[in-house]
This record gives C-alpha cells, sequence and structure tokens, in this order.
C-alpha cells in the first residue's frame, strides 16, 4: 500500500446484505451516474439499481448519489484532466499464450498517462482493507499491462476505491 486516500464518509449499510450483491449494485450505479445530471434523475437512477438488485433495504440511494459524488470531487481534484472510461474491457496475450481479459472498472486517461481503478465493496476495517487490495494488486498489474500494450501510455498509478468505507487505497507494482 502505497497510499491511503479520504473521499467520504463511511456508508450507511443496514442489516446483512449480500456483499456480491451489494456490489454489482454499487458497481452498476458507478458506471452509469454523471455528477451533471439532474439530482432528482441521479437519487431515482440509484433507488432503481437498488431496488433492481434487491439491496434496497441496505442502503439508501442518497448514499450512494454520495459515494459516486465523492469519487468524482477526488478524481476531478487530483486529475483534473482526465477522461472518463468506465467498464472498459480489457485483453491482453501474455507471451506464454495465455489470453489475460476482464473489465477494468475506471481508466482514466490523463496527459501523463493512465491511471486504473477498481471498486471493491468490502464493509470491513480499513486496515483489513488494504490487506484486501493488495490481494487485488496483481489483477490491477494484468489491467495496467493490457491498457499499457493497447494504448502506448503507462499506467502511473493503481488504485482500489473502496466505496463502503470512503476511501482509495493505492497499490503498488
Amino acid at each position: 500500500v502505497l497510499e491511503v486516500a479520504t473521499l467520504g464518509p463511511r456508508l450507511p449499510l443496514a442489516g446483512a446484505p449480500d456483499m456480491q450483491i451489494l456490489g454489482q449494485a454499487v458497481h452498476t450505479f458507478l458506471a452509469a451516474d454523471r455528477p451533471d445530471r439532474d439530482p432528482q434523475l441521479r437519487l431515482q437512477r440509484a433507488q432503481d439499481i437498488l431496488d433492481r438488485w434487491q439491496v434496497s433495504p441496505s442502503l439508501p440511494p442518497q448514499a450512494l448519489v454520495s459515494a459516486s459524488q465523492a469519487l468524482h470531487v477526488w478524481v476531478q481534484t487530483r486529475w483534473p484532466q482526465a477522461t472518463w472510461h468506465r467498464e472498459l474491457a480489457v485483453h491482453h496475450r501474455l507471451p506464454s499464450g495465455t489470453l489475460v481479459q476482464g473489465q477494468a472498472d475506471l481508466v482514466l486517461s490523463t496527459p501523463d498517462g493512465l491511471v486504473v481503478i477498481d471498486h471493491k465493496t468490502f464493509p470491513g476495517r480499513l486496515q483489513d482493507a488494504q490487506t484486501r487490495a493488495l490481494g487485488h494488486a496483481g489483477q490491477l498489474a494484468a489491467y495496467a499491462t493490457a491498457c499499457t500494450q493497447a494504448t502506448g501510455q503507462p499506467v502511473l498509478e493503481r488504485w482500489i476505491h473502496l466505496p463502503v468505507l470512503g476511501q482509495a487505497v493505492r497499490v503498488s507494482r
């Protein structure tokens, strides 16, 4: 772990939701949300997504909108000229012939290179989340290699975004 950034408050989860399903709902909203849209439409979209994934009792839609807003503010502050690429399909063939493929949650294109961000909805303590984030460093490295091969641009940073905790963790190569 190279750095930890606080983006906003912890999300107010209620009950004991299936975190995999809740994670899908959060990913869906983060991919679809745009901060320049009407606030009521954003709130309705959050509610619709939470309802569709059947996790609306576990998370208020306003909290989901706030988490997305916090992510946007953090990105805008840290990489003001970034272009967002959400749910970017990545493919790369290793020298061994193995095909690496996946979907990068968020790739930022900046004037100096790329930033790869992966959303994880871990609900535990930050210290435990940092350990888990390190476990995903290989996934981010594979995405980084694929992005560099496809674009010729270097990947400058790799981050695990933890929207439930309101944090982001930068991991090394």
